[in-house]
């Protein structure tokens, strides 16, 4: 079982955690409500008993803002962990992206698995087949270039995603901390496949006509294995 530090998100009884409210990893102080009032316009109802609905509070120590949580589970605030999507995330994808964010706390089982679809629709998008991830993520990696590292980080969503269909060794309820760094590494995705070819492609742009022709001159020179910049497919 993950600890406090190595896993950050909330969890009932936790005695630290990174809190929704103010983004600290902070000690939480815990209580159990007994019993309350409603109060409505200027009527104001008797007073009932909430203790056998098993409600609990926690308390940042950070921030001293309050979360709910009823019979273990957070219900309020309705705030999600994962980080947002990178600015340069395809929008026909981010959906996919905001839904897993949005179920991390409840099901990282089912977040995780989102992440992995995430990644299949970016290899199509990036100009793979779609057919086969496995295919799709080697296809980018021969044609493209694309780091080592990038390629590792595809091939660690496919498989904790596919793990997470189909359990396996990886257990990503008791190891959320594994979960939520799906979110970080897809994000690396877009940032290496898509935003960092595209910065370079607009500077490439504005260098001397003659300096680009003396490059593709090189490029001819060299048998034409210089290898293209990962571009988006053509709409």
């Amino acid at each position: 079982m993950a600890g406090a530090v190595d896993d950050p998100s909330p969890s009932f009884r936790s005695r630290a955690f990174c809190c929704p409210h103010c983004r600290q990893f902070a000690r939480q102080n815990w209580g159990q409500a007994a019993q309350t009032g409603l109060e409505v316009g200027s009527i104001h109802y008797s007073s009932f008993n909430v203790y056998s609905e098993n409600v609990f509070l926690s308390k940042c120590d950070a921030c001293e803002q309050v979360m709910v949580w009823k019979n273990g589970v957070a219900i309020w605030p309705h705030t999600s962990l994962p980080p947002e999507a990178h600015p340069d995330f395809p929008e026909e994808i981010k959906g996919d992206y905001e839904e897993a964010r949005q179920i991390y706390n409840a099901s990282p089982r089912a977040s995780a698995a989102l992440l992995r679809l995430c990644l299949q629709k970016l290899c199509k998008k990036l100009g793979a087949s779609g057919e086969n991830i496995n295919s799709d993520i080697q296809h980018l990696y021969d044609e493209y270039g694309l780091g080592r590292r990038v390629r590792d980080s595809m091939d660690i969503l496919r498989v904790v995603g596919n793990n997470a269909v189909h359990p396996g060794e990886i257990n990503l309820e008791d190891n959320r901390e594994i979960s939520l760094g799906l979110f970080r590494i897809i994000n690396f995705i877009v940032d290496k496949a898509i935003s960092e070819p595209a910065h370079v492609d607009l500077i490439f742009s504005q260098l001397p006509e003659g300096a680009r022709e003396a490059i593709a001159r090189r490029e001819i020179r060299a048998g034409g294995s210089a290898r293209p910049p990962l571009e988006e497919p053509s709409n």
